[in-house]
């Protein structure tokens, strides 16, 4: 039996079942991202680090709950349920040029769940 991935709207906090929702984050803010934190000088205080620009946040919604944002590249929920599905988009997301200026790695580890041990 395949476990099922459950997505969480991060608006109203419901499940999103298949063809409702997406997961989505701004491409362009990612990419403004990786440009800030190439011109951001090495060797800064922790303090400054942590007050710098952070990755741009991936977010699961209900197409009702969020409007329509062009600049925000999305994956339907539909083909996000197994590990299988969620790795394969891991791997297609790891060619897009902005996806290093994202926190995906924060949707992997809290979908892994006790995997994360790994």
């Amino acid at each position: 039996m395949t476990t099922q991935i459950t997505w969480t709207c991060a608006e109203c906090k419901n499940p999103i079942r298949d063809h409702q929702g997406n997961v989505g984050a701004d491409a362009h803010a990612a990419g403004d991202y990786l440009s800030a934190a190439a011109e951001a000088p090495s060797g800064g205080t922790a303090a400054a680090l942590m007050a710098g620009p952070r990755p741009t946040r991936w977010e699961a919604y209900h197409h009702d709950c969020i409007e329509e944002d062009t600049r925000r590249y999305e994956v339907g929920v539909q083909n996000l349920r197994t590990y299988q599905q969620l790795a394969a988009a891991t791997g297609h997301l790891m060619e897009k040029a902005w996806f290093a200026g994202t926190d995906w790695k924060r949707i992997l580890l809290a979908k892994a769940g006790s995997m994360s041990t790994l």
